[in-house]
C-alpha cells in the first residue's frame, strides 16, 4: 500500500478518515464566521409525570449521548428544594468571588486585557448609554455551570456584536434538550430551526464547558446519581402527606344497637359523618335495641418516622453528589475534625470548578476575542476567580512572621544561615526575610558579643561589603600601653 500523504488520517483500508481522529490542533485556525447566529428551538416539550422506569430510560439514553429526556429530567429536578439550594451554593461559591485577569506576555501594551476587562465589567466608551451592561453576567455563567454539573457538559453560543470596536461578545446558553452526540465524528451536534449544526468549541462560535472532558464526560453528570434519589424523595413526601391525612383524622366509632331499627341506625351513622370527619365505622352492640354511642379511634404507631428518614437520606445523597460533601446534614456541632474534613473537600471542589471553567473560558472565549479584535489569540488574558481560602492566607502570614523571627534569632546567636535557601524552604519572599533581619538596630553590645558579622555592621551603616566580612565581630583587642607589663 502506498504511503499516505503527510497530514492525512486513514483507516485500516486506506480510506480518508474524518478529522475526529486527527491530531489536536488550534480550532481558531479555522474560526467560524462570528456574524452567524444559530436559532435554537423553543423549549415546549416538557414532562413532569416521571416514574422510576421512565427515569431509568432517560438515564440510559443519556449514557448513549442522547440528552433530550435527561435534560427535561434536570428541569424537573430543579424544582426540588435540596437540588436547587445545593446547586446555588456550589455555583455561588465560585462566581461570588473576585475575578483576576492576568495579562498575557504577548499583550505587551496591555490593550487586549484592558478591552477585555471593560467588556467584562460592562463599560463601553462608544456607547455610554449602555454602560453597566455586562456581557458575562453571573447569571449566564451560573447557568452554564449548573448544566455542566447536572449534565456533565453545557453549551453556550457566542454572539458577536461587530458594530462596535472592539467587538463585543455575549453568551447565550443552550438547553441540552436539542443537543446530541455524534459518535462517528466525535462531536456534539445542536438541532436548530435551520437544521443540525456541528458544535466546534474554540472556533469563536461555541463555548462548551465540559469539566470531565468532551468525550463521554457526560457520564459524570450529577443527574445520573441524583435522579432516582430525587424521585424516591418525591414519593416519600407524597406518602407522608397521605399518612398524615389518614392518621391526623381519627376514625369515629359509632356504636348502634345490634337489633335496633335499621333506619335509625343509618341516620345515626350519617349524622356522625357530618361532624367533619372522613371515616365513620358503625359497630353493632347489644341486642335490646339500646346502646347508641360514639368513640374516636386514633392511630398510635410511629411508622411515620420512615418517611422522614427516607427524605433525609435522599437529601444527603443529593448534597454528596453535587457538592462532594454532606456537611449540611452530617456534621453535628462540636465535630471540628469532621468540619475540617468536609471544608477541605468543598475547597477542592471549588478549586476544581475554578480551574476547569477558567481554562475553558480562556480557550473558547478569550482567545477568539483576542484574535478577532487584536489579531493574535496569544494576547488573550486569563481570567479566574480568587478561590484561595482566607484561612490559608492567615496561616501563610503567620508562617512568614514566625520564620522571619526565627531567622533573626539564629543570626543573632551567630548561626550562619543561607537566607535565600531558608526563604525557599518556607516559601517566603526574599524581601520579607531581608526586611525582618534589618528590623533591629545594631548596638555596641552586638559587636562586642560577636553576634553580628562585619558586613552586617557595614550594611547597617550604608557601606559596601568587603572580602572576609562574613566573620563575626568581637571585642577590640586590648591596647598595649608602653611601660606596663
Amino acid at each position: 500500500m502506498s504511503r499516505p500523504t503527510a497530514g492525512t488520517i486513514v483507516d485500516a483500508q486506506g480510506r480518508l478518515y474524518a478529522d475526529a481522529f486527527a491530531p489536536p490542533r488550534d480550532p481558531l485556525t479555522r474560526a467560524d464566521n462570528p456574524a452567524v447566529i444559530h436559532r435554537d428551538i423553543p423549549i415546549t416539550a416538557l414532562t413532569g409525570d416521571w416514574t422510576i422506569s421512565g427515569i431509568r430510560a432517560a438515564l440510559a439514553a443519556h449514557k448513549t449521548g442522547m440528552f433530550a429526556l435527561s435534560a427535561m429530567l434536570v428541569d424537573d429536578a430543579l424544582g426540588d428544594d435540596r437540588v436547587q439550594a445545593t446547586l446555588g451554593s456550589r455555583t455561588g461559591a465560585l462566581f461570588g468571588q473576585d475575578v483576576k485577569h492576568v495579562q498575557a506576555k504577548a499583550d505587551t501594551d496591555g490593550e487586549c486585557r484592558k478591552a477585555w476587562i471593560e467588556q467584562w465589567e460592562g463599560f463601553t466608551a462608544l456607547r455610554p448609554e449602555e454602560n453597566g451592561r455586562r456581557w458575562a453576567h453571573q447569571s449566564v455563567m451560573s447557568e452554564a455551570k449548573r448544566w455542566a454539573i447536572m449534565m456533565g457538559f453545557s453549551v453556550s453560543e457566542l454572539l458577536w456584536d461587530t458594530s462596535v470596536t472592539p467587538w463585543r461578545v455575549t453568551l447565550k446558553p443552550w438547553h441540552p434538550q436539542y443537543i446530541y452526540y455524534r459518535w462517528d465524528i466525535r462531536k456534539l451536534v445542536a438541532n436548530t430551526t435551520d437544521g443540525p449544526i456541528v458544535i466546534e468549541p474554540g472556533g469563536g462560535k461555541w463555548f462548551v464547558h465540559a469539566p470531565f472532558g468532551m468525550y463521554r464526560g457526560w457520564l459524570h453528570g450529577a443527574i445520573r446519581a441524583v435522579a432516582e434519589k430525587w424521585m424516591i424523595k418525591q414519593l416519600a413526601w407524597r406518602d407522608r402527606a397521605r399518612y398524615n391525612e389518614r392518621h391526623g383524622l381519627p376514625i369515629i366509632k359509632a356504636y348502634v344497637p345490634a337489633a335496633g331499627d335499621a333506619v335509625q341506625k343509618a341516620l345515626f351513622i350519617q349524622s356522625m359523618s357530618t361532624l367533619g370527619q372522613e371515616a365513620v365505622v358503625g359497630l353493632p352492640q347489644n341486642v335490646d335495641e339500646t346502646g347508641y354511642d360514639l368513640e374516636l379511634l386514633e392511630a398510635r404507631d410511629r411508622s411515620s418516622a420512615t418517611f422522614r428518614e427516607t427524605i433525609e437520606d435522599a437529601d444527603r445523597s443529593i448534597i454528596l453528589t453535587i457538592k462532594s460533601q454532606n456537611l449540611t446534614t452530617e456534621v453535628e456541632g462540636g465535630s471540628y475534625a469532621a468540619a475540617r474534613q468536609h471544608g477541605g473537600t468543598e475547597q477542592v471542589t471549588l478549586e476544581f470548578d475554578d480551574e476547569t471553567f477558567s481554562q475553558d473560558f480562556y480557550d473558547q472565549v478569550a482567545r477568539p476575542f483576542a484574535l478577532f479584535n487584536f489579531g493574535d489569540p496569544e494576547r488573550a488574558p486569563f481570567s479566574s476567580w480568587d478561590v484561595e481560602p482566607v484561612e490559608d492566607r492567615a496561616a501563610e502570614a503567620k508562617t512568614i512572621l514566625d520564620a522571619a523571627s526565627a531567622l533573626t534569632a539564629l543570626k543573632a546567636n551567630g548561626v550562619p544561615v543561607d537566607v535565600e535557601s531558608y526563604a525557599r524552604k518556607f516559601k517566603i519572599p526574599i524581601g520579607v526575610v531581608e526586611a525582618a533581619t534589618k528590623a533591629g538596630k545594631i548596638f555596641a553590645y552586638h559587636i562586642e558579643g560577636g553576634i553580628v558579622t562585619i558586613n552586617e555592621v557595614r550594611k547597617s551603616l550604608g557601606l559596601e561589603a568587603i572580602e572576609g566580612g562574613e566573620k563575626l565581630t568581637g571585642p577590640p583587642p586590648p591596647v598595649e600601653v608602653e611601660g606596663e607589663p
